[in-house]
């Protein structure tokens, strides 16, 4: 699952961790930084997943964590629909670090955001199950984990 688990009954393992990217057009007075905060989103028009998604309400935490409400002009279900955006100047694209750089449109430039939340993929499995062969299996195939840990 994308996030952490919350539920008792289930054990989780974190198997990736990404970071949150700005994706800058050119021209944008961002576009040469080398990093951005949250801090630097507030007031501008921001591209991003909608609410379905882990990654649009992270980005409206952390916004609120630093006292502002995002400016979400634009929200969907496709990532590439936030890089088409972002390259028609409509804002800033928030993105999580899993794309290929051939995925960017030509001059779309992807800088992280340092002090957002990150992107994680967890492994979740009951937790009566932990010894099960399957569970064993995808824990070493994901994790990198030996049997029986």
């Amino acid at each position: 699952m994308v996030g952490a688990c919350s539920y008792k009954e289930f054990s989780s393992i974190s198997i990736y961790t990404g970071k949150m990217n700005a994706i800058i057009y050119p021209g944008h007075p961002y576009y040469d930084r080398e990093v951005l905060s949250i801090k630097d989103l507030q007031n501008q028009p921001l591209i991003t997943m909608n609410q379905k998604y882990s990654t649009y309400h992270n980005l409206v935490q952390r916004c609120g964590d630093f006292g502002f409400t995002p400016n979400i002009v634009i929200s969907t279900m496709e990532n590439p629909l936030i890089y088409r955006f972002c390259f028609e100047k409509t804002g800033i694209g928030i993105d999580a670090d899993i794309h290929l750089k051939e995925e960017l449109l030509e001059g779309l430039k992807k800088i992280e955001l340092i002090d957002a939340i990150p992107w994680k993929l967890t492994l979740v499995y009951r937790e009566i199950t932990v010894n099960d062969d399957i569970i064993s299996r995808l824990k070493e195939i994901c994790c990198g984990l030996q049997k029986g840990v």
